[in-house]
């Protein structure tokens, strides 16, 4: 979709920090687990969490139904997918 135009803005971004603009996927495993740490701490960082719709939804989500996320770290697949379901989407 970049490299086809649709986004020139993006492609522009990724041009001007020298980003790959097609990703090997064999590689992409190994890629996230030495950045295992990094995004460990963008994904608890409460900043970068407050300002997150899909964070807001998620634990608004989580205390209607009465759910501690705690808890729900420990529910099956299946129990995760049933408490989340209005929210479920292919996209």
């Amino acid at each position: 979709m970049v490299k086809q135009g649709a986004a020139p803005a993006i492609l522009q971004e990724a041009q001007d920090h020298d980003w790959p603009l097609e990703i090997d996927f064999s590689k992409l495993s190994k890629r996230i687990q030495e950045l295992g740490a990094m995004m460990t701490t963008i994904f608890t960082n409460e900043h970068m969490l407050n300002g997150s719709v899909a964070w807001s939804t998620f634990i608004k989500t989580l205390d209607t139904k009465k759910t501690h996320l705690s808890k729900f770290k420990s529910l099956s697949v299946l129990d995760k997918f049933t408490l989340l379901s209005e929210h479920n989407h292919c996209g």
